[in-house]
Order: structure tokens, then C-alpha cells, then sequence
């Protein structure tokens, strides 16, 4: 899956905390769980 081999990615480049979202973002926000998202104004 894709997911997991970019989560490998990040952990190799040396982010923490890094989690797969098996159930994706919409699964994530509908639990609750923070979101932070950016500017896309431009």
C-alpha cells in the first residue's frame, strides 16, 4: 500500500509520530481527532 511505504518514507527521514489512517482523514476527523490544515489561498 501506499500509505505505509510513504509512512516508511517519513520515519526514514526522520519525522515522529507518524500513523497510517486506515479508516483516511474523513474516518479521522468523524472520531474526533485534531486536524490542522493549512493556507490555500494562494
Amino acid at each position: 500500500m501506499a500509505c505505509h511505504e510513504a509512512a516508511r518514507a517519513a520515519v526514514n527521514f526522520g519525522y515522529k509520530n507518524v500513523y497510517i489512517m486506515s479508516v483516511g482523514i474523513q474516518g479521522w476527523e468523524k472520531a474526533g481527532k485534531p486536524v490542522e490544515k493549512g493556507d490555500h489561498s494562494s
